[in-house]
């Protein structure tokens, strides 16, 4: 199994990434950001912007690029999965995660789209596999498919 291989959750509130190799998540980020008002400008990013979410002056504003699994605002998503991507698999261009993506069961395929596009604009492997969540939970609980 590729040490490059990973299994991604885009929730409306957590990004969670585990590995192949291992059943545990490795990694989990807030999927929040906040930017500045007049120039878009991300300030914050994941737990920092969290921190701040609800104390944030008028100048700033709240971005939660997925809401109900669906990606909503992509150039935010982007900005806070780079961060992820490369603090998992370093800044080696060379070095493409291949992702296994968890998908609500009803997403429409410009939404699919929409996440594989995502994903190959941060290097991702093109061999993109996208798994309705309800499959990956009976997976995760050992039920035989």
């Amino acid at each position: 199994v590729s040490q490059s291989r990973y299994g991604l959750d885009l929730g409306t509130s957590f990004c969670r990434v585990c590995s192949s190799g291992s059943k545990d998540t490795i990694k989990t980020e807030r999927n929040i950001l906040i930017v500045n008002s007049q120039s878009n400008k991300v300030i914050y990013k994941g737990v920092q912007a969290f921190e701040i979410y609800g104390k944030e002056s008028a100048d700033l504003r709240v971005i939660k690029p997925v809401k109900n699994g669906i990606l909503q605002e992509t150039l935010y998503q982007k900005e806070l999965l780079s961060e992820i991507i490369y603090s998992i698999s370093g800044r080696n261009p060379l070095i493409r995660p291949e992702f296994i993506v968890s998908i609500p069961s009803n997403l429409r395929e410009s939404d699919k789209n929409s996440v594989a596009n995502l994903l190959d604009e941060l290097g991702a492997k093109p061999n993109l596999l996208l798994i309705p969540e309800i499959i990956l939970s009976a997976v995760g609980l050992g039920l035989p498919i």
